[in-house]
């Protein structure tokens, strides 16, 4: 069973991608902020990071790049999610090692096939 970290500090956000991705078969943990997102990422060691780009402490591409730099959970896809559609933070994430960028209101079917493909990408890289 696959265990998917999700790191958002919007309180509504957290119960729907946990359900999303219980329904699909896989396994949650969550965090609030950054700090206790990459420190649960080290720690739990997560098949995929769904990862808020605008959390209080730690935003969520400092949390990228510290992940990315991290030889423990450098190959950890992470998708980035947020509520703002700007080309730079897409950018930015994904030049940062963003498996891919997701825009909130979230829907369940986006967010299952964007997590199977982060996962097809992770078993065979």
């Amino acid at each position: 069973m696959a265990r998917i970290l999700v790191a958002d500090d919007e309180d509504d956000v957290r119960p729907l991608l946990r359900t999303i991705q219980t329904r699909a078969g896989y396994e949650m943990v969550e965090a609030s902020d950054g700090c206790s997102a990459y420190k649960m990422a080290t720690e739990e060691k997560p098949d995929v990071v769904i990862l808020d780009l605008h959390m209080p402490g730690m935003n969520g591409l400092e949390v990228l790049k510290r992940l990315k730099q991290n030889e423990v959970t450098k190959s950890i896809p992470v998708l980035m999610v947020t509520g703002r559609w700007l080309t730079k933070y897409e950018i930015e994430s994904i030049r940062s090692g963003a498996t891919d960028y997701i825009v909130k209101p979230l829907l369940p079917a986006d967010v299952r096939a964007r997590v199977r493909l982060a996962l097809s990408h992770s078993e065979s890289g």
